[in-house]
């Protein structure tokens, strides 16, 4: 889902091309270890460290102490390749200078670890934009990166909770005064959880999810959430319903300042460490006692757990099952087999009852006689 505020011919595909395979700010510890790696042969070793020291790159910032009053001052946080090994130590700098050489003669405009056209700035602490006297006035004073940065990525709860306990302005109002050239607007959201089903959502409104109490519990997820980031799969209704009011309050803006051109926004799911539950920071209402809609990240790809599957059917060519998924009210989606080869014993037990609909065989068929 995403609404168009510049013109269609901007490249914007690849930029949110970019948030799918951006490389973390940091890589969460895991239990488990590839052992075998250090027995690699060196130039293989190198070569997977090039693959990835390779951009984009999903870039934070650090705050430091003060300069001045209501001023902070931040610096990038270097990849963590830097202080993985001596190997990717010397990979990520190699591909750092020869990105700074190639940014200089193309004269594109960067920093210390960050690319302002390629990278995405990922923000978990929107303090630069002051306190509760929040102006305009203040966006001078703000990072000087902010000021280049062409892509951004900020959960909705974080600006929820910003704009509730100290912002004096609309979150869009920050947007204009603060990247002024910004070309694509990230909104991130938990797309692991049917909030819509979870939170008993009636209409359109997600007021009930988005009140101060819920929002509060979930401060964990703003801590926790990562890239990269996918397309909204499952709170698609709740992704419209954010993109509609964003292009609301842009729109305000752009009447105001007649000169404004605000970004493309598009709204994705973060990822979230394995470790976290269905159930843990807020992601579900405290008396909730159902199934958890919730699903897992699996080679890249968002995956749900296929409680049965109700019908097949041909489709364009291909073999397609009706399915109903653990925690889901509804029972009427669709999905080519291709979904479905980690679940094989389900559709087993599918074609074994239903011996007479569409199978991999008449799928096969089918695609012969054309």
């Amino acid at each position: 889902m995403a609404f168009v505020t510049l013109p269609r011919e901007a490249p914007y595909e690849a930029l949110i091309e970019n948030a799918k395979h951006v490389i973390p700010a940091s890589i969460t510890p895991s239990n488990a270890s590839f052992t075998p790696f250090p027995k690699l042969p060196v130039e293989l070793q190198v070569r997977i460290w090039q693959y990835a020291c390779r951009g984009p790159r999903l870039v934070k910032l650090k705050k430091l102490a003060a300069r001045s009053f209501g001023r902070n001052q931040y610096t990038v946080i270097p990849p963590p390749l830097l202080r993985t090994c001596k190997i990717s130590r010397k990979e990520a700098l190699r591909v750092y200078e020869k990105e700074k050489k190639t940014n200089e003669a193309n004269q594109v405009t960067s920093s210390k670890w960050m690319r302002y056209d390629y990278d995405i700035l990922h923000i978990k602490d929107l303090s630069f934009a002051g306190f509760a006297g929040w102006c305009y006035g203040t966006a001078h004073k703000s990072p000087k990166c902010l000021q280049h940065m062409e892509t951004i990525a900020v959960s909705r709860d974080l600006i929820n909770l910003t704009q509730r306990e100290y912002l004096n302005a609309s979150f869009e109002a920050v947007i204009r005064a603060y990247f002024p050239k910004l070309r694509l607007l990230i909104i991130l959201i938990d797309d692991r959880t049917n909030i819509k089903y979870t939170w008993n959502i009636s209409g359109e409104g997600y007021q009930e999810y988005e009140k101060d109490e819920p929002t509060k519990a979930r401060e964990g997820l703003v801590r926790l959430h990562s890239g990269p980031f996918k397309e909204v799969i499952v709170n698609k209704q709740y992704a419209q319903y954010i993109e509609q009011g964003l292009q609301s309050n842009f729109d305000r803006l752009s009447r105001l300042h007649n000169n404004y051109v605000a970004p493309y926004s598009v709204v994705m799911g973060y990822s979230l460490p394995a470790w976290v539950e269905g159930s843990d920071h807020g992601r579900v209402p405290d008396d909730y006692a159902g199934a958890y809609a919730e699903g897992s990240f699996i080679d890249g790809v968002l995956e749900y757990e296929v409680q049965t599957i109700l019908d097949s059917c041909i489709r364009k060519k291909r073999l397609c099952y009706k399915v109903k998924w653990f925690g889901f009210p509804k029972n009427d989606t669709w999905y080519p087999a291709t979904y479905f080869d980690g679940a094989q014993e389900i559709v087993n037990i599918f074609h074994e009852k239903y011996p007479d609909k569409p199978n991999k065989d008449t799928e096969e068929e089918v695609r012969q006689d054309l």
